[in-house]
């Protein structure tokens, strides 16, 4: 049951029985839930199996420096932490996670570090223009040379994409645009609290994320 159900209920209708269905009745779920999933189903006794067809990804060593600017430890621990993680005693892989950084923590440089162990090709969604601006801005001096953009304005390809997700959920409407988005590995949030919404769904869930 939702801790707020009492309260939700005005706005999600008096007949709803307060429960959060991450599985839909056809079966599915968010894969960010998959942990939640497994240690349901753990902690139930239940069989269970994967079938895992993504193309597999094999991160490279952590790259303690980026154009002469070392990382410090604590940012190094975060990507060390993504890297490594495991799920189901280590049968499966899931570089995935949330990155609780604080304000200054240098989280520029830590996208552009796992853009670069992943093998550099990275996708990075962001919802503000400032940011988007400062990003094109910060990245080269990371990865020079290597950054590309999808506005409003263009599109220019290459190996780390800063992207405005409202412009690329028009965008990937263009068949070529989603072809050549499938081509990269790596899928960076801004604010990932805003990636439950239909903007960043249509974007995400047309690469391989």
């Amino acid at each position: 049951p939702h801790r707020n159900a009492f309260h939700l209920r005005r706005y999600l209708g008096y007949n709803w029985d307060g429960k959060v269905k991450y599985i839909t009745d056809a079966g599915y779920f968010p894969t960010g839930l998959l942990p939640k999933v497994i240690r349901y189903l753990e902690e139930n006794k239940k069989e269970f199996e994967f079938d895992d067809l993504r193309k597999p990804i094999i991160p490279g060593p952590i790259p303690l420096k980026l154009n002469g600017i070392l990382l410090r430890p604590y940012q190094v621990e975060v990507i060390t932490l993504i890297r490594d993680n495991y799920l189901n005693n280590g049968d499966l892989y899931f570089p995935r996670g949330i990155i609780g950084a604080a304000t200054n923590a240098g989280k520029t440089l830590m996208m552009a570090a796992i853009a670069k162990m992943f093998g550099g090709k990275a996708v990075c969604l962001i919802n503000s223009k400032e940011l988007f601006v400062d990003l094109l801005t910060e990245v080269p001096k990371f990865l020079p040379g290597k950054v590309g953009q999808i506005s409003s304005n263009k599109i220019e390809w290459n190996e780390f994409m800063v992207c405005m997700a409202p412009t690329l959920k028009n965008r990937i409407k263009l068949h070529s645009t989603a072809r050549k988005l499938a081509e990269y590995p790596v899928c960076l949030i801004d604010e990932c609290d805003l990636s439950d919404n239909k903007t960043y769904k249509i974007s995400i869930n047309t690469g391989l994320y």
